[in-house]
């Protein structure tokens, strides 16, 4: 059975890369150029749209599941700080997902940063991407006025999901369980053990390529 075709208008077409990028042997794309384009973005939002509508849901997110992942830095030079509660020294990978655990947006950032203050642009570039979202799930580290405030500013309200300690054995947390299994799906991609990119904005991109991966198995 063949898949449907991607009715993605900026396709690139490979034949076409080393008129379009001199000096380019083989006709490979630079990444760079890639990431200004959004072209990659772009791919991984309607392969979301035709995932979701194969499980009978509507094609836009209402609800997404905030949470961050760090990650050790395989660059020596590259930009990264360390982590105290996760004693990580390298970045984080800030995502949202939708309730099936798709990505929606992503943000990779010093491991050093607070997940609250960072969340603020996060909210705001996943704003920018996604129009429906009314509700955003996250854990006890998003408590705060910062992070309530940038979501009623920008349209949607934040769910805090809070672990129980008391616990006699392992508990799946509701909600927070989706954006986990996202992380452990995004692990299983090898230049993803670790954060090998010297820029964050090529951090994110691998990321993207991995839900693009992921999305492309449920269609």
């Amino acid at each position: 059975m063949e898949r449907a075709a991607l009715p993605c208008p900026d396709r690139l077409s490979m034949a076409d890369a080393p008129e379009m990028f001199p000096g380019m042997a083989d006709g490979l794309l630079p990444l760079q150029q890639v990431e200004g384009m959004e072209v990659i973005e772009e791919v991984m939002h309607r392969l979301r749209e035709l995932a979701r509508k194969k499980r009978g849901k509507n094609a836009g997110a209402s609800a997404g599941i905030i949470d961050s992942q760090s990650v050790k830095s395989g660059l020596p030079n590259a930009m990264k700080g360390f982590d105290g509660n996760k004693k990580v020294n390298g970045r984080k990978r800030h995502i949202v997902t939708d309730t099936n655990g798709w990505l929606l947006a992503v943000l990779v950032h010093s491991a050093n940063l607070h997940d609250g203050t960072m969340a603020v642009l996060l909210f705001r570039r996943l704003r920018e991407s996604i129009h429906g979202i009314l509700a955003v799930f996250a854990d006890g580290g998003y408590r705060g006025k910062l992070v309530e405030n940038a979501a009623k500013a920008l349209g949607f309200t934040i769910g805090i999901v809070m672990r129980t300690d008391n616990a006699e054995r392992f508990k799946v947390v509701p909600k927070r369980w989706v954006v986990e299994r996202s992380f452990a799906w995004m692990n299983a991609h090898r230049r993803l053990s670790k954060d090998y990119e010297f820029l964050c904005e090529s951090a994110e991109t691998m990321v993207q390529l991995s839900a693009i991966k992921i999305m492309l198995n449920k269609i």
